[in-house]
C-alpha cells in the first residue's frame, strides 16, 4: 500500500482478517509453504482467468466489461494482502453499473456499499455512538460482514457468468 503496510489485512474485513482476526501480521507469514501475499495472488489468479476467458468468450462486450469492472477490485480486495478498508470503494462504481444489465445486481450492490460503510465505520468510528461501536467491534458482527462480503463476490461471478452466456436480447 501507499502507507507502506506489510499486513496480511490492513482492518479491511477481507478473507485475511477471517485468518488474523486484524491483528498486525505481516503478509510473509507461510500458509502451506507460500507468503499470505503469494497465497492472495494464487486464491485470486482463477478468478481473473475465469472472468478473462468470459470477456474472450464475448469478445470484450460491454456488458462483461462493466461486469469486470465489479469482479477485478472485488477480488483484489477480499483474496490479496495489505489491503485498508477503503479499497473496498473501487468495486462500488462497477457493481453499480451491472444493475443496468440485471436488476438482481441491485442487492448485492445495496449490500456491498452497506458492508463498505460498517468496515469504513469500524476504523474511524466518527460520530461515536457507543452501542454501534460496540457491535462493529464484536467479532462475530466483523465475521458476518466478511462472509456477506465472499458472498457478494460469488453472487457477482455468478451472474457475471449467466450473462456471458445469456443470448443476446
Amino acid at each position: 500500500t501507499g502507507s507502506g503496510s506489510n499486513y496480511i489485512s490492513d482492518h479491511a474485513f477481507n478473507f485475511w482478517a477471517l485468518i488474523g482476526r486484524l491483528k498486525k501480521i505481516p503478509d510473509s507469514v507461510k500458509f502451506f509453504n507460500l507468503t499470505a501475499r503469494n497465497l492472495g495472488y494464487l486464491i485470486s489468479a482463477p478468478i481473473f482467468l475465469y472472468t478473462l476467458s468470459l470477456a474472450l468468450k464475448t469478445r470484450f462486450s460491454v456488458k462483461i466489461m462493466i461486469f469486470l469492472t465489479a469482479t477485478f477490485p472485488l477480488t483484489t480486495f477480499l483474496f490479496f494482502t495489505r489491503m485498508h478498508e477503503r479499497y473496498l470503494e473501487a468495486a462500488l462504481p462497477g457493481l453499480l453499473l451491472t444493475t443496468v444489465y440485471s436488476k438482481l445486481m441491485f442487492i448485492p450492490f445495496v449490500l456491498l456499499s452497506l458492508t463498505n460503510f460498517l468496515n469504513l465505520y469500524h476504523n474511524w468510528e466518527s460520530p461515536k455512538f457507543a452501542a454501534f461501536n460496540q457491535l462493529l467491534s464484536n467479532w462475530s458482527t466483523i465475521v458476518a460482514i466478511i462472509i456477506t462480503n465472499l458472498a457478494v463476490l460469488a453472487l457477482v461471478l455468478v451472474r457475471t457468468h449467466r450473462q456471458a452466456y445469456e443470448k443476446a436480447s
